[in-house]
């Protein structure tokens, strides 16, 4: 159904008593928890196209140490990979990018670039393209989400 039309009151109170400012979204301290949201969404992780015109973003890298990419190459077993930075605002369920520029170990350098080609291996994730907003270098999805920082114990 379409989401079009005037907002249900019901939902407009509620959401009146639970935000502090209506602009920030922000919810009130008494309203958050502490522990850890087992409803939060997931990512669902797709693979990497085979397609070597599709320009793909990509999370890969070891779990202790994840690097976002954009794809401007694609062999085999090899893409070639541009470098960018995540960055997280305070109460901003989305993630900001931006090209990193201070490579130590820049194999190809154009544009102010840090490009470099890595294996395509299991540790390799590719981005959903719903969560790209790709007018503003930003993903949908919180930093721990894109890392997958946090484990549920059992």
């Amino acid at each position: 159904m379409s989401c079009k039309g005037k907002k249900a009151k019901w939902f407009s109170e509620i959401e009146g008593k639970m935000l502090k400012a209506q602009v920030s979204r922000e919810i009130q301290d008494q309203y958050k928890t502490r522990s850890y949201n087992m409803q939060a969404l997931k990512i669902k992780w797709t693979k990497m196209s085979k397609d070597r015109r599709k320009k793909e973003w990509i999370v890969y890298g070891p779990k202790h140490d994840r690097q976002v990419g954009k794809t401007t190459k694609k062999k085999k077993k090899k893409v070639l990979i541009e470098h960018w930075t995540m960055h997280t605002e305070e109460g901003k369920t989305s993630t900001e990018l931006s090209i990193f520029k201070g490579c130590e170990n820049r194999l190809e350098q154009t544009k102010d670039k840090c490009e470099k080609w890595i294996r395509q291996d299991h540790n390799m994730r590719v981005i959903p393209e719903l969560l790209i907003e790709k007018a503003n270098s930003r993903i949908n999805a919180t930093l721990e989400q894109i890392q997958e920082d946090r484990e549920i114990d059992e």
